[in-house]
């Protein structure tokens, strides 16, 4: 079941630093192999079904995962940025850079990940919003401590 179903009404501020670090560390070996994810976010966090799974949050849903090293033989490059970038992941969770049709890297899943805990933990002030330019105006206008309140 998706962190989102599991507990609609919020987490306490233990379980939202468990979550993540468990989303961290599966962030950071996607990353590692050398993919970012693209749409980070609750519905695409699950925890384990059975035993010593159950505490520990998997991340799920790869239809977006994009390489961003090159390989040519034994020589290993970053790939160049695309200049006509689609916008890929969920707006509510996505950075600003992404917004801006930027290319994705790994900061942006980071970034990801920030907005999904503050959700989870306070919600964000774009929660009820669903069209972009409102958004992008929030996430533009806002400081982190109006954006996560009272978050650990």
């Amino acid at each position: 079941m998706s962190l989102k179903k599991k507990t609609p009404e919020g987490f306490g501020e233990s379980t939202i630093l468990r979550i993540g670090i468990f989303a961290l560390y599966a962030i950071k070996q996607l990353h590692e192999i050398g993919f970012v994810h693209r749409d980070v976010k609750p519905g695409n966090m699950m925890n384990g079904a059975n035993g010593r799974d159950r505490r520990i949050i998997f991340l799920i849903d790869y239809g977006m995962v994009r390489n961003f090293v090159v390989r040519d033989g034994n020589h290993i490059a970053m790939r160049k940025p695309r200049k006509n970038v689609l916008l890929r992941g969920t707006l509510r969770y996505c950075s600003l850079s992404v917004h801006k049709r930027l290319e994705q890297g790994r900061v942006d899943d980071l970034w990801a990940m920030i907005y999904m805990l503050g959700e989870l933990y306070v919600g964000l002030p774009w929660n009820r919003l669903t069209v972009e330019k409102e958004i992008v105006k929030l996430k533009e206008s806002e400081t982190d401590e109006n954006v996560f309140r009272v978050g650990p």
